[in-house]
């Protein structure tokens, strides 16, 4: 599974394409609190068990979506950002291939981006992916 760095906000993260998912996920200490919608919705896992969390709206950039979209808030996905079925997203073999990634530069107009390196990369891709269904 292809892992892309994108834009959620204005923070940098790792996204995960999940075509069994139905929603979108993101790590809750990337949204604002003022982005909060102040709904709490059901989401079942892949092992079978539910868990309440808050949604929430925000923007993100990724070669699969651009815009803003209501998102549940997790406090430790395996991604900083997980695309699921959602009206108007591209399918994971077909990422929008012009897609980069607009950052916005500080005030010295300096551009900071993290780089990943194999070994944490390769950690991920073994891990167990969970999928997320709303109720």
């Amino acid at each position: 599974m292809p892992v892309y760095k994108v834009l959620v906000g204005d923070t940098l993260v790792s996204v995960l394409r999940d075509t069994g998912c139905s929603t979108v996920v993101v790590k809750r200490d990337l949204v604002d609190k003022s982005n909060l919608t102040g709904k709490v919705k059901k989401c079942l896992l892949l092992d079978g068990t539910i868990r309440e969390v808050p949604e929430a709206t925000t923007e993100i950039d990724t070669p699969f979506y651009v815009g803003k979209i209501e998102a549940l808030c997790m406090e430790a996905p395996l991604y900083g950002l997980v695309l699921g079925n959602i009206p108007g997203i591209r399918n994971p073999w077909d990422p929008d291939k012009t897609w980069k990634p607009e950052v916005k530069t500080n005030s010295q107009d300096k551009i900071v981006l993290a780089v990943e390196t194999r070994a944490p990369t390769a950690r991920k891709e073994s891990a167990i992916k969970f999928t997320v269904k709303n109720l």
